[in-house]
């Protein structure tokens, strides 16, 4: 990214670009050798996630519905929002237990203090108003309710590979040089930009902190053995360098907040 990228992301834009791939991208993502969702995000997160059985969830971004049915057959009671329109079509016919409707993380459609924990995979950095939406999950989750992040790791985003060399060769870009950035998405039908912010590891820890989310658990994502077959290369690559990573955050009182961060 240079110093000329664009510091909004339109909502409209992301929008647009997961209406027009929903179909393809859907089928992609439930893959079974698709190796960086089924086997390095998600196991991951769901191993953080622990024991959801009774409890309430939200998932915000949640496309196609993917976390949604994992999370049905662990006994949770699972929401999910997401922008495209075309998404939700397809997770309410096929994850038809859940619960889902189509908005912006920004305005949640829910009343305040529903949910048990909220989960946010691999989107947070797709969001245009940060601030708004973390106002939202605080508003909307219980008392000391968990909110589960996963997502690509800042110092390995700021990287790119060095053609002819193995995919651990890397060469840095201004890992301090945040903005809007866009990635292209080259798939069977489509060829897209698809935008996201790139951050900090610090900017993205405050962003929690002032909304008063404390970490309670933190984890470097590692493939599953299971995903070697699937993927050497990739396997080889994310065993050895952070690709994603998942964080725990537990929400605080105004009363802690003070007495925590004051």
């Amino acid at each position: 990214m240079n110093g000329n990228a664009k510091t909004d992301i339109t909502e409209d834009e992301t929008k647009q670009a997961y209406n027009k791939i929903a179909s393809e991208w859907h089928k992609k993502r439930i893959d079974k050798k698709n190796f960086y969702n089924n086997f390095l995000d998600m196991p991951n997160t769901l191993a953080v996630l622990g024991n959801v059985k009774g409890k309430t969830v939200l998932d915000v971004g949640c496309g196609t519905g993917v976390y949604a049915k994992a999370l049905l057959k662990r006994g949770a009671v699972v929401y999910g929002i997401d922008i495209s329109e075309k998404e939700i079509e397809i997770a309410r016919k096929w994850c038809k237990n859940g619960n889902f409707v189509v908005g912006t993380a920004s305005k949640l459609p829910y009343p305040d203090k529903s949910f048990d924990v909220v989960l946010m995979a691999l989107m947070f950095t797709h969001l245009d108003e940060m601030d708004k939406a973390l106002e939202e999950v605080r508003r909307v989750l219980k008392p000391h309710g968990r909110l589960i992040v996963s997502e690509g790791n800042p110092f390995t985003g700021a990287t790119v590979r060095i053609k002819g060399k193995p995919r651990t060769y890397r060469r840095f870009y201004n890992y301090f040089d945040e903005g809007v950035t866009h990635t292209r998405w080259k798939m069977d039908k489509y060829n897209i930009s698809m935008p996201s912010r790139r951050i900090t590891m610090e900017t993205m820890l405050k962003l929690f902190i002032k909304h008063g989310f404390a970490l309670r658990n933190y984890k470097d994502s590692k493939p599953v053995y299971e995903g070697k077959k699937v993927h050497s290369a990739g396997y080889s690559f994310t065993s050895v360098v952070p690709f994603f990573m998942v964080m725990d955050f537990i929400m605080l009182s105004p009363k802690e907040r003070r007495q925590l961060f004051s």
